[in-house]
């Protein structure tokens, strides 16, 4: 899918790009709603979406305004849980070796080959000459692959009727944000909404295992009652919300483990609890969400020897002895370290309001009414086709490029950009220090992401990676890479764009010969990239000479081909 919003886990920021909707048919009220509900500001979100003038427009801007309230809710899971912690560390302890790393590569003159765990493959790094003496890359480079590593044992696949799923922690921060999503349509818009939203999805699209796979364990474990209405099996799943909460409150901060060390993979934590409850959660007819919590601390005590509130303030415990190592350290950048000390004190937040009023983060519904409007990401909106000169007023650019040879206006734009300043109400919860944040937008998280899965980590704009390899090179670094991981693979996106934008027919953007649904490609455009003559017909194509340069540079958003065109290039897709 093509993303509107996205939660970037390297930042915490929740990205947007209204591009791709404003093009829609009704853009102009999509972009409004989605704008209005990235700011939080539901009553302006309901007019927005009121101004739709037929009910299949007002059912799409009610969709694209709950995928916002998802990032929202992924949000607060990766910054309250066990798992959320862990997954963020793999960013943030990059960035508390960066200077170091990035000193000692040029003190040594060395290049850098991403992703780094490629130093510790001989084969590999004998084949990309990737050979250092920097014991600091090495160290960073261990702890990536060691937590790669984690995170693919953690998939937990599993066999299915309806194929194969997911049902480790990524898996379930999917489903709790889905849960949370239709809950939030249900109350604030009614039931009929709920259905509509996610009969507004493509037939192939309404029984993906990588949202219901919860809800299809549930139904084979004799976790919920079912009831049938008007030829439908329904069940409350909100009940299994405490049951995904408590399995990403995992052990994983160096602890000894238990029960055969279920206690530290969360497809493992899942598979117990579901164990343990089957059955439970329907006994006496009438659980609440806040009770089938009890019984869910309950069985973690039995199974692990720690209530879920336990093994959670064990974590952030821990947290807090590495926040003060770091902060012991010289050669750690104070942003960084002030970055750390904000996520620190949200975490703690969050867990003295899940210990005071857990209804408010287990239950769906009533995170829909007591807290889903008070998290407040920082907002960052989004480019792909760049935006000549300097941001909107009250927006301050975090990525963007002036060419120091063009002086006219053409040599200048912006792909992201965040808030100038950055206000929120008291009883929100925020990251509070927007320039250490913006500050990992723009420097830390792009160097990251590179390091962990060079070129090929998904990111909204491809150009974050590009401007830190630019960055690179004018310190003095070298940057190589596994040819593997040169380029991201190509995912034919053209079901995507058809469906956001409503129309039937495009036009390819190389021959302008017309496209009808579903014939297409929407390929990224790295696919200019990949070879030289790729790149000098793409200039052609935007009017050649100076112009065409600078357009080529600037111009990041996805390109529509017809089938000759993909052979000319040459580029295969999957879909």
């Amino acid at each position: 899918m093509i993303p509107v919003a996205q939660l970037d886990p390297a930042s915490l920021c929740l990205w947007y790009d209204p591009e791709m909707v404003s093009a829609a048919e009704g853009g102009e009220i999509f972009a409004d709603a989605v704008h209005q509900a990235t700011f939080r500001d539901l009553e302006a979100t309901i007019a927005a979406i009121n101004k739709a003038p037929d009910a299949k427009t007002k059912i799409r801007a009610v969709h694209l305004v709950s995928s916002i309230w998802h990032e929202y809710r992924h949000f607060l899971d990766l910054v309250l849980t066990n798992y959320g912690a862990f997954r963020l560390r793999l960013f943030t302890s990059i960035y508390t070796n960066t200077d170091v790393v990035l000193n000692q590569l040029i003190s040594l003159g060395e290049k850098l080959v991403c992703p780094i765990d490629v130093y510790l493959d001989p084969v590999r790094a004998e084949m990309l000459g990737a050979q250092t003496k920097s014991d600091a890359l090495l160290a960073v480079a261990a702890n990536i692959a060691a937590r790669k590593e984690w995170l693919q044992d953690d998939l937990g696949i599993i066999s299915s009727p309806q194929g194969l799923m997911a049902t480790g922690g990524e898996a379930q921060l999917e489903a709790l944000a889905y849960f949370c999503q239709i809950a939030a349509v249900q109350e604030i818009f009614g039931a009929e909404m709920g259905v509509a939203i996610q009969n507004d999805l493509p037939i192939a699209q309404r029984s993906n295992l990588r949202y219901r796979w919860a809800a299809v364990l549930a139904s084979r474990g004799g976790l919920l009652s079912f009831t049938k209405k008007d030829g439908l099996r329904a069940a409350d799943i909100s009940l299994l919300c405490p049951m995904l909460l408590g399995s990403l409150i995992c052990r994983k901060y160096g602890q000894e483990q238990s029960l055969l060390g279920s206690s530290g993979f969360p497809f493992a934590r899942f598979g117990a609890l579901a164990k343990e409850l089957s059955g439970k959660l329907v006994a006496a007819g009438g659980m609440d969400v806040v009770g089938a919590w009890e019984l869910v601390n309950q069985a973690s005590k039995k199974l692990w020897g720690v209530t879920i509130v336990d093994e959670l303030d064990s974590d952030y415990a821990k947290e807090a002895e590495w926040i003060e190592k770091i902060h012991k350290s010289d050669s750690v950048h104070p942003t960084i370290c002030s970055a750390l000390d904000d996520l620190h004190a949200l975490r703690g937040r969050l867990i003295a309001l899940l210990n005071s009023d857990p209804g408010a983060i287990i239950d769906p519904f009533q995170f829909t009414r007591d807290l889903l409007f008070r998290l407040s990401p920082i907002p960052i909106v989004a480019s792909r086709s760049g935006q000549l000169g300097k941001p909107p007023e009250g927006w301050a650019r975090v990525l963007g490029f002036k060419d120091p040879e063009f002086q006219g206006p053409q040599g200048q734009w912006w792909w992201a950009a965040g808030p100038e300043k950055w206000s929120f109400a008291e009883e929100s919860f925020a990251l509070k220090d927007k320039n250490a944040w913006l500050t990992i937008v723009s420097d830390s998280a792009p160097l990251a992401k590179l390091w962990v899965n060079g070129r090929t980590h998904r990111t909204m704009l491809s150009p974050e990676l590009l401007s830190v390899e630019m960055r690179l090179q004018h310190e003095g670094v070298k940057i190589a890479f596994d040819p593997i991981f040169r380029f991201p693979a190509e995912i034919n996106e053209i079901k995507s764009f058809f469906e956001l934008t409503g129309k039937n027919e495009a036009i390819c953007d190389f021959c302008r010969n017309p496209v009808k649904k579903p014939e297409g490609y929407l390929v990224s455009p790295w696919v200019f990239r990949y070879k030289e003559e790729n790149a000098d017909l793409c200039i052609k194509g935007f009017g050649g000479g100076q112009l065409g340069q600078l357009r080529f540079r600037k111009d990041w958003s996805p390109w529509l081909f017809c089938e000759a065109c993909r052979k000319q290039f040459g580029f295969n897709t999957s879909d």
